[in-house]
């Protein structure tokens, strides 16, 4: 029989009456045997190839590689480097040398290509990962590195009220982790919170033009403070309100508290207490907001930048301060925004206001020269204030001319110089002057000047540094 690509002699033994020869027929059955069926491949799929197998290129509708049942459907050689993936006899994709690409021929809006990522898990439940993109490529020592990844996180299975976040991985130091996620909202990095719901996104840090916008510049403080002795117990309790309030932890990261209303108590410990200790004589006391991110409450402390927080609070902001009398009671005081001033309460701790000094100090002469002395407001301001509010009085006294000056410093000259103290008062027999002056703190001393008498200078409040209105 004929047989392709060999030449298939007839032996004579083929020819009627003719006599079979061996040799004849030895030869034709190894010819068959080694160019015939060591070439064929057996339909069963027992057949290993040795070799290329050469298909035609194929088209969509008929691709080169397909099925008997489905001859529409499978791959074929769309072009040089190019294999196309069809099904139904439409172009599905196609793989080259830079990768896959997807194809949709569809001029109407719907959706595509599509790629769907199946965990057929038969028990789902929160925290899988039910699927992740992996971006990987070798690193200096050639090992193959995992660089970053996408990949979905199941946060609720429930039917009906299924949850999941899409979660983004980036490699630090060696290490990938997810650096943000998708919800709701868009969250980067672990701020407090975490997402806050649609439409939103929270951040643990926003930069612009490389300089930290937040959280580096919280505005700590308060609006619409106010703070004063408590009506029942003034003694020992303090009333803080305020409308808006914000407190920050170690990490300058915020919480804001709105409807501020709390009660300090000097006799006890803790939140809405003293921060440690039991309230001295004669000392100045700082008042502070604290959170531990749900509750508000008020604290007491001997300092203004690093109270003793009670265990859970991690937020704080110091709204004020105070004093207590040489009794270890609160003297009473008033403070809105950042001023603060001794409120005078008949049969109280404060029934005047404090004062700095009266009678002479340095040197006022008849002629108007002054040397001024330094006087201490250590005790009478907290050590934050800013600036202080002072009542200075003079009187005729004893037939004698009464004379006054206060300076912010001792640099400022007397009455007659184009270099005169801010405040002066110079009186004669029979005349009485009070006034209120306020001045910025230069230090912890004023300066001052006044003849024996019925000179005096008063405390009557402070500006204190803190960020409030």
């Amino acid at each position: 029989m004929p047989y392709s690509g060999q030449t298939f002699v007839v032996p004579n033994q083929f020819i009627p009456n003719t006599t079979i020869e061996s040799s004849a027929v030895n030869q034709n059955f190894n010819d068959i045997a080694s160019n015939g069926l060591s070439v064929v491949v057996k339909l069963n799929g027992d057949s290993t190839m040795t070799g290329q197998f050469k298909a035609a290129n194929g088209t969509d509708a008929l691709p080169s590689y397909t099925f008997g049942s489905d001859t529409n459907t499978g791959f074929y050689r769309m072009g040089a480097d190019q294999i196309g993936v069809t099904i139904g006899g439409v172009l599905q994709g196609y793989w080259k040398s830079t990768g896959w690409t997807s194809v949709l021929v569809d001029s109407g809006a719907t959706a595509g290509p599509n790629i769907t990522s199946f965990r057929d898990s038969s028990s789902p439940a929160a925290s899988d990962v039910i699927g992740q993109f992996s971006l990987e490529g070798r690193d200096s020592a050639a090992n193959q590195q995992q660089y970053a990844a996408v990949q979905g996180t199941i946060l609720d299975a429930t039917d009906g009220s299924e949850d999941a976040t899409l979660d983004f991985m980036t490699a630090n130091a060696g290490t990938v982790a997810k650096r943000a996620y998708v919800g709701q909202g868009l969250v980067v990095g672990a701020p407090t919170g975490g997402d806050k719901g649609a439409g939103s996104a929270n951040f643990e840090s926003v930069y612009a033009a490389n300089v930290q916008l937040f959280p580096a510049f919280p505005m700590p403080g308060a609006i619409g403070l106010v703070i004063q002795n408590n009506s029942g117990t003034p003694n020992t309790q303090i009333d803080i309100t305020a409308s808006y309030a914000v407190m920050v932890n170690t990490s300058n990261l915020p919480f804001t508290a709105t409807s501020v209303s709390v009660t300090i108590n000097a006799n006890t410990t803790g939140a809405n207490g003293i921060d440690t200790g039991a309230l001295g004589a004669s000392t100045a006391y700082f008042i502070w907001l604290i959170s531990d991110g749900t509750t508000t409450a008020g604290l007491l402390s001997l300092s203004a930048t690093a109270p003793t927080m009670p265990v859970g609070y991690t937020y704080k902001v110091r709204v004020g301060a105070t004093f207590t009398g040489g009794s270890s009671t609160l003297l009473r005081i008033i403070q809105k925004g950042n001023r603060g001033q001794y409120k005078v309460t008949a049969a109280s701790t404060t029934t005047a206001l404090p004062t700095l000094f009266t009678g002479a100090q340095g040197t006022y002469a008849v002629d108007g020269t002054i040397v001024y002395a330094s006087v201490s407001v250590v005790g009478k301001v907290p050590s934050t204030a800013t600036s202080i509010g002072i009542t200075v009085t003079s009187q005729y006294n004893s037939g004698a001319n009464t004379s006054v000056a206060v300076a912010p410093n001792t640099a400022y000259s007397g009455i007659t110089t184009t270099n005169p103290p801010p405040i002066i008062h110079s009186l004669t027999a029979g005349s009485y002057a009070s006034g209120v002056s306020w001045m910025t703190l230069e230090s912890t001393n004023i300066a001052a000047a006044a003849t024996a008498g019925g000179a005096a200078c008063l405390v009557l409040g402070w500006i204190d540094a803190v960020n409030a209105s």
